[in-house]
């Protein structure tokens, strides 16, 4: 995985490349801009794994590690001074580790934690002001993008329509169930990366690291609200095709008259009574 970066840095981003040893000759307070109490110790570890009790922290990277590089076998390992390994086990060629080792350097470090890099591991190392302020930025773009839901309409009822081709006995219920997933999943990404989160506690002894993690909290209920709401309008569009769909063949003409009518209704007609309003709510 060399030549990785992380997408930003700042002045608590030490060095792409940190091996044990250096890590556990840092300085204490650089150690505390990561939120470690005291230096990692790679030498001194335990795998992460049904009844291991590695901590919330190596639960997330845990998920996350599933989610995005099941094929590299991902070893998520607790270091015992703090902060997380992971281990790329898989028999990968150099091109695809290097691919692999990208989503999740990227992933983790949007989560707001530092993570440094070698060629067969990541370590996790604390809290980044630089990378919670990256995370920050993203979630805000991500709360502009969710204002409109064109794109989640066209998306709902293009895989609605490609599944019907794929497999023409599938149950509606079965078909809808599996495009709102899809939605979730590949399109919004949101929520799946929110769930990802469950259980993390977000603190700090740094007053300013304590004031990012507070804003990034604010913002990602907002977009769990406007993820949900874009939900509700894909079920509300696989509903309207699979209505002209019962009655016509399959196809582009179906599919756009079942766009066409979704668009035409009001934002307000397309929730629920006392569910979320059309407009998300203002960042923090």
């Amino acid at each position: 995985m060399s030549g990785l970066v992380p997408p930003s840095s700042g002045p608590d981003d030490i060095a792409p490349r940190l091996s044990s040893p250096v890590i556990a000759g840092l300085p204490p307070d650089i150690l505390g801009r990561w939120g470690l109490s005291e230096p990692a110790d790679a030498g001194a570890a335990r795998p992460v794994g049904p009844g291991a009790g590695g901590g919330a922290m190596a639960a997330t990277v845990a998920r996350i590690c599933r989610r995005l590089a099941a094929p590299a076998r991902p070893q998520v390992t607790v270091l015992e001074r703090g902060g997380v390994r992971v281990d790329l086990r898989g028999e990968l060629d150099e091109p695809r580790r290097w691919v692999v080792g990208h989503q999740l350097l990227r992933e983790l470090s949007l989560v707001g934690w530092h993570v440094t890099v070698d060629d067969t591991r990541l370590l996790v190392l604390g809290w980044s002001a630089a990378q919670l302020a990256y995370r920050l930025r993203v979630l805000q773009l991500a709360l502009t993008s969710l204002e409109h839901v064109g794109s989640t309409i066209d998306v709902a009822v293009a895989v609605a329509d490609q599944q019907r081709h794929r497999c023409p006995d599938l149950p509606w219920e079965e078909l809808s169930a599996s495009v709102l997933d899809h939605v979730e999943r590949e399109h919004l990404r949101w929520p799946i990366r929110l769930a990802e989160m469950d259980g993390l506690e977000r603190t700090s002894p740094q007053a300013g690291l304590r004031h990012q993690l507070r804003t990034s909290i604010r913002l990602e209920e907002q977009v769990r609200a406007a993820c949900s709401w874009h939900v509700h309008v894909a079920g509300l569009a696989i509903a309207a095709w699979q209505h002209r769909s019962e009655h016509a063949r399959s196809g582009p003409q179906t599919r756009e008259a079942a766009i066409t009518h979704i668009r035409s209704m009001r934002l307000t007609e397309l929730l629920p009574p006392g569910s979320l309003s059309p407009t998300p709510p203002e960042t923090a």
